[in-house]
């Protein structure tokens, strides 16, 4: 099976307004373009909304969950930092590379000449030890995709493994 054999996601966005309708701007939205220019990152959550829209949601928190009961019995005005917004899971997390380039790109820090190549070896090297991790998480999905590609491969001896599938469905 060749490269184009699957469909790709070209771009997607998911944005969180207040209210039950979508209207106007978001308070929040995670965004994936594959085709960004502009050296923007092609997987980023962009915050829209002022410290006030944001607190105003989770004070008006529901009581479905934990977090929403303790937001809705309590006396005090929510803080943004008990929002946690989940980025990938145990696998997929950003880097320290991802950080820092932020860092560097969005606010300007102070940088050494040549620290995009540094930042992308360490991102690298950094993604390909996750891939190891996802294809222990889930040997039987990777030896299908490399049979796919013409690899010749073979369970081990004592059985096909099962991997850790929990760690795929953790936020």
């Amino acid at each position: 099976m060749g490269r184009a054999t699957y469909l790709a996601v070209a771009k997607s966005e998911f944005g969180v307004y207040v209210g039950a309708k979508a209207a106007g701007e978001p308070l929040y939205r995670y965004e994936y373009d594959r085709g960004i220019t502009g050296g923007l990152p092609a997987a980023h959550l962009q915050v829209h909304a002022h410290r006030d829209g944001l607190t105003y949601v989770m004070a008006r928190a529901g009581n479905q969950t934990k977090r929403g009961r303790a937001r809705a019995a309590g006396n005090e005005v929510p803080r943004m930092s008990e929002l946690h917004f989940p980025l990938g899971g145990h696998r997929f997390r950003p880097a320290l590379e991802d950080v820092l380039e932020m860092l560097v790109t969005e606010l300007g820090v102070d940088h050494e000449e040549g620290w995009q190549r540094s930042l992308r070896e360490g991102r690298r090297t950094w993604r390909l030890t996750q891939t190891q991790a996802v294809v222990r998480d889930s040997p039987r999905t990777a030896a299908a995709s490399l049979r796919e590609l013409g690899y010749t491969v073979t369970p081990p001896d004592g059985g096909d493994p099962v991997g850790n599938p929990d760690r795929l469905i953790q936020p």
